[in-house]
Parts: structure tokens; C-alpha cells; sequence
């Protein structure tokens, strides 16, 4: 499974937030995030929380998250977080008027599966927000050549091409909303210094955020 290095190097991962790069990258994520979206309902869930840094910055209070060391520092950030896959959400049908997949699409273990169950949970055209890396970007093809090189992160990660995740996304009962890209400093990039931010889905960008609404008859 995908996730399991998170289990295994929890505080690896959560150290690389304070790094320079890290700190730097995190901090346009979340306005690339907050861009496109904007106040983050108080009935939202995050799939794959991982160790809260965007839930908590986001102020999502819900979430869940295979690895259980991760969930423990989310439960140190003050979320309400629960052991548990995308595949198989311990929920209601109809419960969050958003859902959140930050940096978590290219683990899950079954796509159609988790995409399914993310629908299943939100209300009425509820919104499914993603942050991720495309495939078919500069920055991709940088994380492949990581992926392929046995990065211990990456090497059973499925990066998604543009086109390849909205079809997914259509076949769960969703359609696209909006995008904005950020992160376009040249991949392998030491620090951030291009603090740009675009709506859109931009080739040269490393970060890419994307709302998909429940479509309802």
C-alpha cells in the first residue's frame, strides 16, 4: 500500500513542513487552496490528513488517515480525526458540504473507490477539493524521475494526468469547478522565491488545486 511509508516515517515527513523549501511551499499551497476556495466550511472532512499541517492551517476539524502515528500528531493539531481509509469512509451518506484530498490522491489504493466514497459523504453539490501534482507538468516529470528512482515517498505513488483525473472524477458523479496552479519555480528548487499564484491548470507548475461539485439530477 502506497500509504505505508507515512506509518513508517511519520516524523521524517512532518519535519520536511519546517524545512526551507518545506515552510515555503506549504505556505503557497495553502493560499493556492485558500484562492480557489476560500472559509473552508465548519462541516468539512479531509481524506488523508496525514499529520494535520493543512487541516489545521484550514481550519477542518474532521479527518481521517490510515497511519496511525500520522494521526496522532493531527490529534495533537487539535482535528478530530479517525483510522480509516479513503475506500471506506466511516460515514453517513450526505454529511459534509466539502471534502478535501490534499497530496493524497496519488496514494489511495483504489481511485474510483475513494472518489465514490467521497461523493457518497458530501451533501448536495458539495465540493471535492484536491491538491496535487499533475503528470503531465514540469514538476511531474521531476516526481517521476524520483518515483522511478525508489524515493522512499514516492516510488509507489500514482502521479494522475490532467485529463486521466477528470475522467475519473466524472465517472464518480463530478465536474469540474475551478482550478489555480502555484509553485513555478523550476523543479528540484532549493527555496521559493516566484510567489505567483494563477486560476487555471498551468504545464509549468508544481502545485496544482482543483474543485470538483457533486453533480445532482
Amino acid at each position: 500500500m502506497a500509504w505505508d511509508v507515512f506509518e513508517e516515517k511519520t516524523n521524517e515527513y512532518d519535519d520536511w513542513f519546517d524545512r526551507r523549501f518545506g515552510a515555503g511551499a506549504f505556505d503557497l499551497e495553502l493560499r493556492c487552496i485558500k484562492r480557489l476556495f476560500g472559509k473552508v466550511p465548519e462541516n468539512s472532512l479531509e481524506i488523508g490528513a496525514g499529520t494535520g499541517r493543512f487541516a489545521s492551517s484550514l481550519n477542518i476539524k474532521y479527518g481521517i488517515d490510515p497511519s496511525l502515528r500520522a494521526a496522532h500528531y493531527s490529534k495533537k493539531r487539535g482535528i478530530q480525526v479517525v483510522n480509516a481509509v479513503a475506500e471506506s469512509l466511516p460515514f453517513h451518506a450526505f454529511l459534509f458540504s466539502s471534502v478535501f484530498m490534499i497530496v493524497t490522491v496519488c496514494f489511495l489504493d483504489d481511485p474510483a473507490k475513494a472518489f465514490a466514497e467521497a461523493n457518497r459523504v458530501l451533501e448536495h453539490q458539495g465540493t471535492l477539493i484536491m491538491g496535487l501534482i499533475l503528470k503531465d507538468s514540469k514538476w511531474g516529470d521531476f516526481y517521476e524521475h524520483k518515483k522511478d528512482s525508489g524515493n522512499v515517498f514516492y516510488k509507489n505513488a500514482h502521479f494522475w494526468a490532467k485529463d486521466e483525473l477528470l475522467t475519473a472524477l466524472g465517472k464518480a458523479g463530478f465536474r469540474l469547478a475551478g482550478a489555480a496552479s502555484t509553485l513555478f519555480d523550476p523543479p528540484g528548487s532549493l527555496m521559493i522565491v516566484n510567489q505567483k499564484i494563477q486560476d487555471g491548470i498551468h504545464h509549468d507548475a508544481g502545485f496544482h488545486t482543483l474543485a470538483a461539485r457533486k453533480i445532482t439530477e
